[in-house]
């Protein structure tokens, strides 16, 4: 079974006035649209679809634009399950990342959206969330200027993830050069989202451990750390098991470092040690006490560590 959805990518600019646009800063620009559409519907759909992006080329007047497509397969062998899950389509992935208008999310409460929500802040303002209500969303509130947008769970998920703020920065990327001015993303003449240079600027400004605060319920540290790997994971994208103060398992976030890894070209034998940038989560009430345990997340693979040889004494 497959569905599509289709919008269009356009970059503005007195530089772009011939429909031509240098192919070392669109190459980046339009892979990172395609591995953020695989990284949202990984994360609202798991392993039941896969997705891929198509592009066309679409010239008009004193522009560079493209159509791109969003081509979503559901796994024929799961249709008997999928016809009784939630599936979130094609459309649906679009809306929620802000690359097309819709109804899915709330206004202003895209990726794209919460993203250039926070990359607004001064250096000195602080960030609050709220706790989850009934529905599970959340208010993300700039102390600063008192500024709040409201974030369904699905986005706030997504938005956490150090590899969507990654993607996004290869999107704006291009709006740093000379004779760049603007890009926007509609589709039927709909604009959903539209970014300046200096909104472009603020975000290739942002670093993921700005995106990563206490809310309510919850201490977030990031900890650079050496731990043993108890269970690696050879295929997929499961937790794995470490030793971190005690056996715990964490999902593993460096994709480059994970796909070197499954594919032989990382040796990690018996014992070894990763490492590591360790994201902690921590449950906790309104005192700050925990109420429950730590989750954790690696977030980036900075080497290994591998056990000395055994030297056998009997010979």
């Amino acid at each position: 079974m497959v569905k599509r959805a289709t919008a269009i990518i356009r970059y503005d600019g007195p530089a772009l006035k011939h429909h031509e646009m240098d192919v070392h800063q669109l190459a980046p620009a339009l892979l990172a649209i395609g591995d953020l559409c695989k990284l949202a519907n990984q994360s609202l759909n798991g392993e039941v679809a896969s997705v891929k992006v198509l592009v066309r080329a679409d010239v008009e007047q004193k522009c560079f634009q493209l159509e791109f497509q969003l081509v979503q397969t559901l796994f024929d062998s799961l249709v008997h399950i999928l016809e009784q899950e939630r599936i979130q389509n094609a459309k649906n992935i679009l809306e929620w990342i802000g690359m097309v208008a819709g109804g899915t999310a709330f206004v202003g409460a895209t990726v794209f959206g919460v993203i250039k929500f926070l990359s607004q802040k001064k250096p000195e303002d602080a960030i609050s969330v709220s706790a989850a209500d009934r529905h599970g969303n959340v208010t993300y509130k700039i102390e600063g200027n008192d500024n709040t947008i409201i974030v369904n769970p699905v986005v706030d998920r997504l938005v956490q993830d150090p590899r969507v703020l990654s993607a996004m920065k290869h999107i704006v990327a291009p709006l740093t050069e000379e004779g760049y001015d603007s890009l926007e993303f509609e589709k039927e003449g709909v604009e959903s989202v539209y970014f300046t240079r200096a909104e472009a600027t603020k975000i290739l400004r942002l670093s993921p451990e700005q995106l990563k605060f206490d809310r309510e319920g919850e201490l977030i540290s990031i900890i650079r750390t050496a731990v043993k790997v108890r269970k690696p994971v050879f295929e997929g994208e499961s937790a794995w098991g470490i030793n971190y103060k005690r056996a715990v398992n964490a999902k593993l976030m460096d994709d480059e470092w994970l796909s070197a890894y499954q594919s032989g070209q990382v040796f990690l034998p018996v014992g070894s040690r990763l490492v590591v940038d360790l994201r902690e989560i921590v449950p906790v009430d309104e005192d700050r006490i925990e109420t429950g345990p730590a989750r954790y997340e690696i977030i980036k693979v900075h080497g290994v560590e591998i056990p000395p040889e055994q030297i056998d004494l009997l010979n």
